[in-house]
């Protein structure tokens, strides 16, 4: 017990001179849910913790745990638990006699790499007018865009169970939820409809009856379709700290906890304009009296341009709790 309260000043002498605040208050776990959780990892039958493992610049972590006598930061350095092992288990596990930062202005920091969400696949282009309009009539209008597709959402951060026996100096965690991808663009409006063809000209035997038409104007190209809304962000992380009972609030403070969720995806560009349909063909001259054939039409107005999407929502926070062991459950489960 001696050993234990000399451990606990020294920690909380280093607490202070770093005055490194958390973020988000840990909850603590009861004796039963303290138990499951040894019972968890013991199940794992996890390697010995034999070793010193040093992380410098960042290392790529491929396994759901890391097992080691002495985990140890170099300054900036940081362990990063790899997609495939978050795939792997959704439950990641560190388990370490003693973990040091050597730099407390810069500790080292245990996160994780999402996989990446790609972009959602295109509308399109919505069907143009159809349908002839009349003689001398304007084409019919485009079909308007359709919203683009939705962005995918961010995946949650992982679980991360914690058992250490001397956090002697300050970690980062960071299981922020990953941000929700982009939304699709919009659909691309419709064509406009040709517009319908001018009027034959007509004679009779000794003069000109009706002269050639014009053409109709084309129908108006279609606005685009809005972008798509952004992805929802996804939920932050759970991490799960446990070390000896008596030193568990001070260890527990030693930890820089980020789970914030992660922001909504931004929406997706809208949908460019239909173009406007071609004018219609003006009529034709009948020699000798009727002279001089009937103008095209002029071509339709091409559609707006869609609104941009809105963004998606940011995903919840994420959970902070610890558990405290007793000395020899906690030697058990380091020496297992």
């Amino acid at each position: 017990m001696e050993k234990i309260m000399r451990k606990t000043l020294v920690i909380a002498a280093l607490l202070a001179s770093c005055c490194m605040a958390q973020a988000q208050e840990p909850t603590e776990m009861s004796e039963v849910e303290t138990g499951t959780q040894i019972y968890n990892v013991e199940e794992l039958r996890l390697p010995p913790t034999n070793g010193v493992l040093v992380i410098s610049g960042e290392r790529v972590w491929n396994s759901f745990f890391v097992s080691a006598e002495r985990i140890e930061f170099e300054p900036g350095a940081s362990l990063v638990f790899s997609e495939d092992a978050v795939a792997m288990r959704g439950n990641l596990y560190v388990v370490a006699n003693e973990i040091v930062s050597r730099s407390q202005e810069d500790p080292g920091t245990i996160t994780w790499r999402p996989g990446p969400l790609g972009v959602p696949p295109d509308r399109g282009s919505a069907p143009g007018a159809g349908g002839y309009p009349g003689d001398e009539r304007p084409g019919n209008p485009g079909q308007a865009g359709a919203a683009g597709n939705a962005g995918y959402s961010g995946a949650s951060g992982p679980n991360l169970t914690f058992v250490v026996g001397e956090p002697s100096s300050p970690v980062v965690v960071d299981l922020r939820g990953q941000a929700g991808g982009a939304g699709g663009r919009g659909e691309q409006g419709g064509r406009g409809g040709v517009g319908g063809n001018g009027r034959q000209s007509s004679q009779s035997a000794f003069d000109c009856r009706r002269g050639a038409g014009d053409g109709g104007r084309g129908g108006a190209g279609a606005a685009g379709g809005s972008g798509g809304i952004g992805g929802s962000g996804g939920r932050g992380g759970t991490f799960i700290l446990m070390t000896e009972r008596d030193a568990l609030p001070v260890a527990s403070s030693l930890f820089r906890v980020r789970l914030a969720p992660g922001v909504g995806g931004p929406g997706g560009a809208g949908g460019d304009g239909g173009a406007g349909g071609d004018g219609g063909r003006g009529g034709s001259q009948s020699l000798p009296y009727c002279r001089g054939n009937g103008s095209n039409g002029q071509p339709g107005a091409p559609g707006s341009t869609g609104s941009p999407g809105g963004s998606g929502p940011q995903g919840g926070d994420g959970d902070y709790i610890i558990g405290g062991l007793s000395e020899a459950d906690l030697v058990r489960v380091l020496q297992d």
